[in-house]
């Protein structure tokens, strides 16, 4: 399949910013604010007795070790009063993947539909519904506020369902969700609808109340900021009520659901969905261009795995590299090759 130069989709889930609340024993809910820390900390860095290659800095003595780094950071900590800590955000399943939003070859737009029926008749959207839903009500989006003495998640769908999920700090290492599995199926089911039907608008609003002991640290998304501010670390907030909040934000959020691929080639752990299958945290790509498995170089080669799903009904089997193709369609972007002069 030609990419051509114009080829995009938008893209199928849409996550709101996650807002922090400290809640009371008469659950009144407070926006968390702000710290700004100033700490007197240890030179502790190896650079500051080292060079690249090892070698003690020339001029370096006891005293400049054992001199204060001082240095400041915003940073977020529970309320001595706090009942618990609520993060509340919403996300949207549009039907965004089944075409293209723009290319300029008819064959490219056929083929892709194609694939996207095919994938429908396959269960492939139920497939992936369940995946990214687990995301949610597992509490992978928390982050590193995971940790906690409890955490309970209340999910809101358009539809007037809720689901109140208890003990998911601890449900996350046992895996055991069975007591929800009904409701849990339900909700994939449209999230299902949402994304092969451009008429079912379907969306969830989830809270998450961690209890966390007084004075703990919490850790919300952490701001961009220029070599040249004063600040060494800048957290990003929204305002409620003239307050400076902490909040997660949206891309945060939305790259904790998508951490769903695992099929790369041996995979032990999933990652976030790209094209490259890139794992930031060993620095490293499962899906290099060399491999032959990257997202382009399979679209590229699209029609073979249309031809493994014409099998689906006598095979029964939906080959990963589907899932894999679609998971990056649902997540949207430029796919086309680059300009004419590239």
């Amino acid at each position: 399949m030609e990419l051509g130069n114009q080829l995009n989709y938008r893209k199928s889930i849409t996550t709101g910013m996650g807002t922090f609340f400290s809640v009371d024993v008469n659950d009144v809910y407070r926006p968390l604010g702000i710290d700004l820390r100033k700490p007197v900390a240890l030179k502790d860095g190896f650079s500051e007795a080292f060079n690249k290659k090892f070698e003690i800095k020339t001029g370096v003595t006891k005293h400049d070790l054992a001199t204060s780094n001082l240095h400041k950071y915003e940073h977020c900590y529970v309320p001595i009063d706090a009942k618990y800590i609520s993060c509340k955000f919403s996300v949207r399943f549009e039907a965004n993947s089944i075409s293209p939003e723009r290319s300029q070859l008819s064959e490219t737009v056929q083929t892709l539909e194609e694939f996207s029926d095919l994938y429908n008749k396959a269960k492939g959207y139920n497939y992936l519904a369940k995946r990214y839903l687990k995301s949610i009500y597992s509490g992978i989006w928390l982050w590193r506020n995971q940790q906690t003495l409890n955490t309970c998640l209340t999910i809101n769908s358009t539809e007037g369902l809720q689901l109140i999920i208890r003990d998911v700090h601890s449900r996350r290492y046992s895996d055991d969700w069975n007591e929800y599995q009904v409701q849990i199926d339900h909700i994939a089911e449209s999230i299902e609808s949402a994304f092969i039907d451009p008429s079912k608008y379907f969306g969830l609003e989830v809270e998450g109340k961690l209890t966390v002991q007084p004075g703990m640290p919490i850790y919300p998304s952490q701001a961009f900021i220029e070599k040249e501010h004063k600040k060494s670390k800048v957290l990003q907030s929204t305002t409620i009520n003239g307050l400076r909040t902490a909040i997660f934000s949206a891309d945060k959020i939305g790259a904790a659901i998508a951490l769903i691929d695992d099929w790369f080639p041996d995979a032990d752990h999933p990652i976030r969905v790209g094209s490259y299958a890139a794992d930031k945290n060993r620095n490293t790509c499962y899906r290099h261009p060399d491999s032959g498995l990257d997202l382009y170089t399979l679209l590229k080669s699209i029609e073979k795995v249309i031809d493994q799903l014409e099998k689906f009904n006598t095979s029964g089997v939906v080959p990963v590299e589907a899932h894999f193709i679609m998971a990056n369609l649902i997540k949207g972007g430029l796919f086309q090759r680059g300009g004419k002069n590239e």
